[in-house]
C-alpha cells in the first residue's frame, strides 16, 4: 500500500511542512511599528557615523592646511627676515664703501697735493740755481 500511495503521503508531508513553516513566520513576526523604528534608527545611526566621518576628514584637512599656512608663512617671515639684512647689509656695505672711496679720494687728494707741492718746490729750486748761472755769467 505505501507503495501505492507514497506520492500523495509525500505531497501531503511538504504541504504540512509548508504551513507549520508560515505559522511559526506570522508567530514570531514583530509588528510594523516596531520594525519601522529599528529600520529608522538604524539609519540615522549610519548617518550620524557618515557625518562624523567627513567632519573627521575635514577636521584633519583644515589640519594640514593650517599646518601648511604656518610653514609657508614662517618661510615669509624668514625670507623677509633674510632680506631686510641683506638690504641693511648692503646698505652698511654702501656706506662703508662710500666711505671709504671718500677717504681713500681725500688720500688721494692729499698725495696729489704732496706731490704738486714737491714738483713746484723742485721748480722754484731750478728757477732759482738757473737764475744763479745767469748772474754768475754776467
Amino acid at each position: 500500500m505505501l507503495a501505492k500511495y507514497w506520492k500523495k503521503i509525500g505531497l501531503i508531508l511538504i504541504i504540512l511542512a509548508c504551513v507549520f513553516n508560515v505559522i511559526i513566520k506570522l508567530i514570531k513576526k514583530t509588528s510594523f511599528d516596531k520594525e519601522m523604528v529599528a529600520s529608522a534608527q538604524y539609519v540615522q545611526d549610519n548617518n550620524n557615523q557618515e557625518n562624523k566621518e567627513q567632519e573627521n576628514k575635514e577636521q584633519s584637512n583644515n589640519n594640514k592646511n593650517n599646518q601648511k599656512e604656518e610653514k609657508n608663512y614662517d618661510e615669509d617671515n624668514d625670507n623677509e627676515e633674510e632680506n631686510s639684512r641683506k638690504k641693511s647689509n648692503t646698505k652698511n656695505n654702501t656706506k662703508n664703501n662710500t666711505s671709504k672711496n671718500e677717504s681713500s679720494k681725500s688720500k688721494n687728494q692729499k698725495k696729489q697735493a704732496e706731490e704738486d707741492d714737491e714738483q713746484n718746490e723742485d721748480d722754484n729750486n731750478d728757477d732759482n740755481s738757473d737764475d744763479e748761472e745767469n748772474e754768475d755769467n754776467d
